[in-house]
């Protein structure tokens, strides 16, 4: 590429570059000082490859262990004797993960720790000890993906879970000592050394077919994990035990089979049941069917049931399924609705995690909905029972097109996270019965209403609950909330107004940060605690009132000071008093607060003491029609707006509950007086207006 570069610079040259007029040899001009640029980049990042140089090339790894790495061969080499560090998660050696390419494990070492070289994709050849070593730690060489085959020596007497999974490339065989006493393997398939557990088969193992052998009991859970060839299993009438997720992420699984003389399993259509068809075990990946209809016998779908599936478009489950395990339909690619019938009053959790399905309708009786039940997926309609009571965690995490969603009035509770990220989620209905709504519940919620009314009986809003809801213009809160966890509504940047009410008590750290459309705000008497930063960043805020009842004030709570004339106030200086922002600072003035009692928010009257006050707009509550404004919090004496007293004065809304006329008996017809009447007269009306319209027609 440099060489290419170099040449269209000499052919520029040769045309005089400086007195190139026409746009042909300025476009070839464009080009060359481009590939150049791109030449110099890629040597550049060729000398930066050698990131590693900055990393440490030695250590550690075990009480007598050592490891080094060398930068020329791209070798990791262990030294030593013992056993190896069990790792957390990642080995010291992983900043060489992509660029180291061998693995030697010297005689001396008796232990591969846990994930001692997990995640390491750049291997592809790996050494271990033939006599020294002794055991395989958990998820040891997970997802090496390049590694051809794996060579166990004679005293190897435990691998741990995990040890090779995910080496999806190229691991076709794995290979054991013949004197080795506990571990055999035939045709590079690892088995226990009796042969009656199937422990591994290698997850590049090009084979299509594969029969387990008879006389093996048990097939572990590692077995067929993130196979990527295997498409048809047979399974003997000697398997009497199936782990768990022994065939998961088998992606071109197509099909199992039983032998009929096994007496724990059976299979159907592919599928893997137990004995009596009670229990659907396992559908395997890429079974072609469209459609499936579960068997009505089957009370059980087991974890991982439909995972991945790529090819169902619809399940039908009976009537008689009562428990559904967890990922049970993660990651499904073509399924489009589903209904989770009335007994499946026990699901876990992220059932449709990933998956693409639209459709939803949850008939079970259940009271929580689990965590992350829909995570991720491609949710747009669902349906909750009204027998719910929480909504869990991570519930509906970013379900970005998801549009609308009613919550049952049973809902008293909604997880962390339940509904972050659903950034087309533009209707929620709020029941009445929710009290909690937890951390992050709604954050970055970018479509959530201009306005957003909280229901009397929620008394706590989490840390972040609606931080980052960009479209959100007016907030109203209960009288009940006597909490606004810390970044509730920070970075809500189109807020301009909240109703904060009687009742409350702390407003949280960064509560309103950089909510720089928030026009004013009235903080309640009752409130004892404003904590750091809780409107920093409010930058139009123009209106304040701050209330006699606070005892701790954060630091860096406002954008400006605060000042009576050329005096700059303490915070305790402020209690009792109204500001307005005037050339860069809070002063001091007289106002009218408006208190709406749980209505929507309404701007409060300042200015100097004794100059004109204009009657405010009138403020709006569901299921309420405003009944005037009043002196007092039990509205007998009325408020005359006329002249802005000293000082700051409140002033309390009036609400009137709306009558709504209840249904009427179909067997029984409603009086409905004159306006039915008239509503009568007018179709009697139109009716002989076409009368008479018709018969003037020739």
């Amino acid at each position: 590429m440099l060489l290419y570069a170099c040449l269209l610079f000499v052919y520029m040259n040769r045309c005089n570059i400086d007195s190139i007029r026409s746009s042909r040899r300025r476009e070839l001009a464009a080009i060359a000082v481009a590939f150049a640029m791109l030449a110099v980049g890629c040597l550049v990042l060729t000398d930066c490859s050698d990131f590693s140089s900055a990393e440490p090339t030695g250590g550690s790894c075990g009480d007598s262990l050592t490891w080094s790495y060398n930068e020329g061969s791209k070798t990791l080499t262990i030294s030593g004797t013992g056993a190896m560090t069990d790792y957390a998660d990642y080995g010291p050696w992983h900043s060489y993960a992509n660029v180291m390419t061998v693995i030697i494990i010297e005689e001396g070492c008796t232990h591969v720790g846990n994930n001692a070289f997990r995640g390491l994709g750049g291997v592809n050849s790996v050494t271990l000890p033939a006599t020294s070593l002794q055991s395989i730690g958990d998820n040891a060489f997970l997802a090496c993906y390049l590694v051809p085959s794996f060579s166990i020596g004679k005293n190897v007497s435990s691998i741990g879970s995990g040890s090779f999974n995910g080496c999806t490339e190229h691991l076709n065989a794995i290979t054991v000592d013949p004197d080795n006493t506990h571990y055999c393997d035939v045709d590079g398939v690892l088995f226990t050394k009796d042969m009656k557990t199937l422990v591994k088969f290698p997850d590049g193992k090009y084979q299509e077919n594969y029969d387990i052998p008879a006389g093996v009991v048990t097939v572990s859970s590692d077995a067929f994990q993130d196979n990527q060839h295997i498409q048809n299993i047979s399974i003997p009438a000697s398997v009497t035990a199936i782990q768990p997720n022994a065939f998961y992420h088998s992606t071109r699984l197509s099909n199992l089979t039983v032998d009929a003389g096994n007496a724990v399993y059976a299979s159907q259509d592919g599928a893997l049941f137990n004995k009596s068809l009670t229990e659907l075990i396992v559908y395997p990946m890429s079974n072609s069917r469209t459609s499936y209809t579960v068997p009505d016998s089957v009370t059980t779908l087991s974890a991982n049931a439909f995972y991945a599936n790529f090819y169902l478009q619809s399940i039908n489950l009976p009537a008689n399924l009562q428990h559904i395990g967890g990922h049970a339909f993660e990651l499904t690619q073509g399924l489009n609705s589903i209904t989770l019938p009335e007994k499946a009053n026990d699901l876990g959790e992220a059932l449709f995690l990933n998956s693409w399905v639209t459709s939803v309708t949850v008939e079970a009786k259940v009271e929580a909905l689990p965590a992350s039940t829909f995570a991720y997926s491609g949710i747009t309609d669902v349906r909750l029972p009204n027998t719910l009571k929480s909504i869990g965690d991570s519930a509906f995490l970013k379900c970005t097109e998801l549009c609308a969603v009613t919550i049952p009035n049973s809902v008293t509770s909604i997880g962390n996270a339940a509904f972050s990220q659903c950034t087309s989620l533009s209707t929620v209905h709020f029941p009445s019965s929710l009290k909690t709504i937890g951390q992050d519940a709604f954050s970055g919620c970018t479509a959530l209403p201009h306005d957003v009314a909280l229901p009397e009986g929620l008394t706590t809003i989490g840390q972040s609950a609606f931080s980052g809801c960009t479209n959100t213009k007016f907030v109203t809160l209960p009288t009940t909330v006597k909490t606004i966890g810390d970044s509730a509504f920070a970075g809500c940047s189109s807020l301009q107004a909240i109703s904060l009410p009687e009742g409350l008590t702390t407003i949280g750290a960064h509560a309103f940060q950089n909510c720089g459309l928030m026009s004013y705000v009235v903080i309640p008497e009752g409130v004892t605690q404003i904590l750091d930063g809780a409107f920093d960043g409010c930058t139009v805020l123009s209106d304040i009132y701050i209330p006699t009842t606070v005892t701790t004030f954060g630091t860096a709570l406002f954008s400006h000071g605060f000042y009576d004339g050329e005096t700059e106030l303490t915070m305790e200086q402020t209690l009792g008093k109204t500001f307005s922002y005037r050339y860069a600072k809070y002063q001091l003035m007289s106002g009218i607060l408006l208190d709406s009692m749980g209505g929507s928010p309404v701007w409060p009257i300042t200015g100097d003491a004794g100059s004109a006050a204009n009657t405010p707009d009138s403020p709006s509550k569901a299921g309420c029609r405003f009944a005037g404004w009043f002196a007092d919090k039990e509205c007998t004496t009325p408020y005359v707006f006329d002249k802005i007293p000293a000082g700051s004065t409140f002033v309390y809304a009036k609400w009137d509950e709306i009558s709504i006329r209840p249904p009427v008996n179909d067997d029984s017809p409603a009086n409905y007086g004159i306006p039915m009447a008239i509503l009568g007269a007018a179709i009697v009306g139109l009716a002989l207006f076409s009368i008479a319209a018709s018969l003037r027609r020739p």
